[in-house]
């Protein structure tokens, strides 16, 4: 059981850590929106990849590729209802960054290159929906921003 954990933790770690700007000669993808999908421009090759590697799972298994603002929103907002076995989720990437959330108010994040890894008790939800979507996003920057806000650390 924990085997899945451990690769979505990994998985997720390392998405945000190249979210965060430490990817690939430090380059970060840009970001266009057309009306019916996102794409993503790789600075370096300048071509367009239309898959958004980020996927969610839920502690119920349902899973979600390439999920949406309104799918993080939707899931942000069922979580306090749900029991308390299954009160979790995952959002992660292809890299192994991650970052999970409990219904408890609990939230644990990991990131790769170079290894950032914590866990704080959220006192409220706020900025919650923000972070996943600027994580699903590939907003490093903001995703640092909004880590160090909710979290009061300097460290990320």
């Amino acid at each position: 059981m924990l085997a899945p954990i451990i690769k979505m933790s990994t998985g997720l770690i390392n998405r945000i850590l190249k979210y965060l700007g430490f990817g690939e000669n430090n380059q970060k993808s840009s970001l266009i929106e057309t009306s019916s999908e996102k794409q993503f421009i790789n600075p370096t090759t300048n071509t367009i990849n239309n898959e958004n590697p980020t996927w969610i799972e839920t502690g119920y298994g349902d899973q979600f590729e390439n999920p949406t603002s309104k799918t993080i929103n939707k899931l942000l907002t069922d979580l306090p209802d749900m029991d308390d076995e299954h009160g979790v989720f995952w959002i992660g990437d292809e890299n192994e960054n991650t970052i999970e959330i409990h219904k408890n108010g609990k939230l644990f994040y990991e990131l790769s290159n170079p290894n950032l890894k914590g866990d704080f008790q959220m006192d409220s939800s706020v900025g919650l929906s923000e972070l996943f979507i600027a994580f699903n996003d590939s907003d490093i920057e903001k995703v640092r921003e909004i880590l160090r806000k909710i979290t009061g650390a300097n460290k990320t």
